[in-house]
């Protein structure tokens, strides 16, 4: 994944989810991200249920979920220009 941040300026990071597993908090999760470029960091994000329920209406909705599904199985490809998200079908 390409993880921006205002704080970086215009610098992206390359980064993977390493790890989902639940905080010490009932009911909480903790991302472990790693960012692998330019700079190697472990960030931890700690989802909590409201955070939990917003991603998973924000997943569970019919065009981001096809899109989503699309992507899991190599259908298709998404590339974002400025701030507008563009889908563009790959050859094969």
């Amino acid at each position: 994944m390409k993880v921006n941040s205002t704080g970086l300026g215009s610098t992206t990071l390359t980064a993977h989810i390493s790890g989902l597993l639940p905080a010490d908090e009932p009911g909480v999760l903790t991302m472990k991200i790693e960012s692998t470029a330019p700079v190697h960091w472990y960030i931890t994000c700690r989802m909590e249920p409201e955070d939990i329920r917003t991603a998973m209406k924000m997943v569970l909705k019919p065009a981001a979920a096809g899109r989503i599904l699309k992507m899991a199985l190599g259908l298709s490809r998404v590339k974002v220009e400025g701030e507008k998200v563009v889908e563009a079908k790959q050859n094969g």
